[in-house]
């Protein structure tokens, strides 16, 4: 019990020791800025120039930092500005494309119905009784499908057996 006691004092006298060492740390990083900062000032201001030639230098120096920040702002927002010009474009041009692709598709689509529902053979505009395709489901396909309603009307010789009995 007494070395708990001792043991937790150790640990608190250890913690007030190194937080008084952050604090005078602190004070000295921050003594250490002002003085760079005082030392710059005051050379500044004590210079051989006089303090209106002074004034003007630093006038100058934030004009001419400000210009060049201005130009490059500009200059950015150009590049910025053309290349979001350039992405339009490029999404303009692929939705273009794919629109097409898809109006072409549809129309297929629609041409294979209305030729499914037509008197007219889809290969060489021909009508499905002169036409030899065997893209016909009502017409006889010749490879003993038995496709054809009446073998007797079909003008092809895989039937003559059955035309014969």
């Amino acid at each position: 019990m007494i070395s708990r006691i001792k043991r937790k004092r150790e640990e608190e006298r250890k913690a007030l020791q190194k937080a008084h060492r952050i604090k005078v740390a602190k004070a000295a990083s921050a003594s250490a800025v002002l003085g760079v900062v005082g030392g710059v000032l005051s050379g500044i201001l004590l210079a051989p120039k006089s303090g209106k030639e002074t004034r003007d230098d630093i006038s100058n120096f934030i004009s001419d930092k400000g210009k060049v920040l201005s130009e490059n702002s500009n200059n950015i927002k150009k590049k910025t500005s053309d290349s979001i010009g350039e992405a339009k474009s490029k999404i303009k041009e692929y939705f273009s494309k794919k629109k097409k692709e898809l109006d072409s598709s549809i129309e297929e689509c629609f041409d294979d119905i209305n030729h499914k529902h037509s008197n007219e053979c889809c290969c060489e505009d021909e009508t499905e009784h002169d036409c030899d395709c065997n893209n016909h489901n009502d017409e006889c396909d010749c490879e003993d499908n038995n496709s054809c309603k009446d073998h007797d009307e079909c003008d092809c010789d895989a039937h003559d057996d059955e035309k014969n009995i």
